[in-house]
Order: structure tokens, then sequence, then C-alpha cells
């Protein structure tokens, strides 16, 4: 089991009404089971019930919103065309991409995730009046909804798998992969084979990454290879010295480490299926919350553990980023110590969740 939803789809009186119920529900299973993930309906109010989640008590298992995404329904659905409903869900400063982005780093903060349970390749017969190619405009439709997923959510749920009679290519998931509409597959995939870790390799990966407090990537595309390292720890301390104060900079390097171990570990946990996905970690908030958690039972707590889980997910983000921007299957190996691209970020590419403090970015996708 997953986790279990409250409701699905309420229509409350009001809003206020339903957080009260949600709140006393979730209260009476934590009780219950205090590791049980919970999920909720958001009633089509993603942001509000985000902030009702940030508001509640921390718990050990994550709460999540259900959002569920149609674009069929409304009188402004159905007259808008397909290629401009696409346009609004691939455009990162169109509302629909603002809110998931928005949201998501919201519950991200308070250890949750968003989820889109309900979403299908249904357009109203509106929507594609007039199209030249409609199995062009619903491929391009379903896409830019998975990009956006694949971009802000832990995972989604496609409404429905099939219909009683045939042929519908907007609701059935059986006719629409048929007709060739749903792509082959999603997500990051190697299209090479993932070495194992070897120890000696492992050993030596670590041995330099303590020493220059940097992560150590190599993405092989087509033939090209990419090399990265970010000297994260050094640039961290010397930015923090222009603010006198109090830190714990061996706290960072520690989140470093754990971060990266935990993104090579699930990078690398089918590494025995040549054509096999790659594991993601989707509950990341939840993740970097148990990984702080554990930090602090073992190193005790203070004012800096914000260094931690910073760099915890600054070395986690690290491969899922170049990968994700350069849409790649992935090879890891160690770069030799002296290829150095002396670059620092100030934005993370767009699935990253976190905020880090940085003066310039290399634009890999220019590679």
């Amino acid at each position: 089991m997953v986790g279990i939803e409250l409701l699905n789809e309420p229509k409350p009186p009001s809003h206020s009404a339903l957080q009260e119920w949600y709140a006393n529900a979730i209260r009476e299973l934590r009780s219950l089971d205090p590791s049980l993930p919970i999920y909720i309906s958001d009633a089509w109010w993603p942001d509000a019930y985000a902030d009702f989640v940030q508001k509640l008590p921390r718990a050990t298992a994550p709460i999540c919103i259900d959002h569920h995404l149609y674009r069929c329904f409304t009188g402004e659905d159905i007259s808008t065309p397909a290629a401009q409903h696409t346009a609004s869900l691939s455009d990162p400063n169109s509302s629909t991409p603002q809110t998931f982005s928005r949201v998501a780093a919201k519950l991200e903060d308070a250890g949750g995730a968003l989820i889109v349970g309900e979403w299908s390749g249904g357009l109203n017969p509106g929507s594609l009046c007039g199209a030249i190619n409609e199995h062009h405009e619903r491929t391009k439709f379903i896409q830019a909804q998975l990009d956006l997923f694949e971009r802000h959510c832990a995972g989604w749920f496609f409404w429905t798998y099939k219909k009683e009679r045939s042929g519908d290519l907007g609701w059935s998931f059986r006719d629409i992969c048929g007709a060739g509409l749903f792509p082959g597959r999603v997500g990051l995939f190697p299209v090479k084979p993932v070495p194992r870790r070897d120890s000696k390799e492992w050993a030596a990966r670590k041995a330099i990454g303590h020493e220059h407090a940097a992560g150590m990537l190599c993405i092989s595309f087509y033939g090209l290879s990419v090399l990265l390292t970010i000297k994260c720890e050094g640039r961290h301390r010397s930015y923090w010295t222009r603010y006198p104060g109090h830190y714990e900079h061996w706290r960072f390097d520690k989140g470093y480490n754990q971060g990266w171990e935990d993104a090579y570990y699930f990078l690398t946990a089918r590494v025995e299926e040549h054509r096999g996905s790659v594991c993601e970690l989707g509950f990341r908030g939840f993740w970097k919350k148990k990984r702080v958690g554990e930090h602090v039972a073992k190193e005790g707590s203070s004012g800096n553990l914000w260094e931690f889980g910073e760099s915890c997910f600054i070395s986690n983000d690290m491969i899922y980023l170049l990968a994700r921007k350069l849409k790649l299957g992935i090879h890891l190996s160690l770069p030799p110590q002296n290829m150095v691209i002396n670059k620092v970020w100030t934005k993370l590419l767009p699935i990253s969740r976190i905020r880090i403090v940085k003066s310039r970015i290399e634009e890999f996708s220019e590679c």
C-alpha cells in the first residue's frame, strides 16, 4: 500500500469545513499508524491545500495532495484549440506550470508531495475543430502533460485504463497506446549498460570528492562526454564568509556526501536491466527530512541544520538535473582529476525544487 486517500473530488460546503474534517481524520489515522502516507484531494484549490498541509504538525510519513487535471469540460476548455492547451502546459510562465511549481515547492518544504491522481488525453471536439492532424495534436497534448508531471510531481495516474467500447483516443489508455499516441516509455532510462559500483572506483570517487568537496559526473550522449566538477563546499564556505556568524560547514560536507550516495544508489538500483527504467526519488521533501532527522540523531541538532539539508539536495539533484536537461540515458564514470569546469549554478534546471545561492550557471544544453 502506497497510502490512503481520504476523499475523492469532494465538494465541501466550505473549504474551511473540509480542512477541519481533514485535520481530524489525519489525526485519527496518525494515532492508528503514524507511518502511513496520507493523500488528500485539493478540491481544485491546490494553493490553499498546500498551505493547509504546511500548517499541519510534522509527521513521520508524508501528506500528499492529489490534483486532477483535465482540459475538456469548461466553456474555456472547449473554445481553446488543442495546440493552445499544449502550449499553456508547456510554457513554464503559464498559469498551470506556475501553480504546479509553487505548490510542489510548498509541499516539499512540508515533507509531502504533489501527485496527479487523474488525468487523460481527453480533448473536447471543439478543441480539435480545424486540426490538420488530430493524432499529432493528441500526442503533443499527452506529452506536454507528462513533461509537466515529470518536472513537479511525485507520481501520476492515468484515467482510465480502458472503456467498455474500444476506440476512445482520449480516455482509454489501451486504445491510446495501441494508436501510438502515448510514448513508449517515460522517465529516465539508460541507453547503454550502467556499470556496477566498483569498490575501488567508488573509493577513488569519494576521495576526490572529499578533497574537492565536489561531485563527479560524466554523462555520455551519443559518444559526447560532458564532465562536471562543481566545487560546492568551497563555494559554500566562500559565500558565507561575507556574512560573519556561526556556521558548521562540516554539516554541508556530510549532507553533500549523503545526497550523492542516495542519488547514485537510486540511479544504479536496476543496473542489471540493460534497457530498464532508472529508479527516481519521488518523495524528495520527505526523504530530505528523513535524512536530516537521521543526521540529528547521529550528530546532534543545531541552528545550522540547513547546511546539511541544502547540500544533501545539491548533490542528489546533480545526476538527474543533467540527465533530464539533455534527455538522455546515463553512464557514470570517474573523470580525470584535472577535468574541472569551474562554474557554479545560479539556477538549477526546471525539475529542481530547491533554492541554492550561486552566482553563475554552466548551460550544458549547448554541449
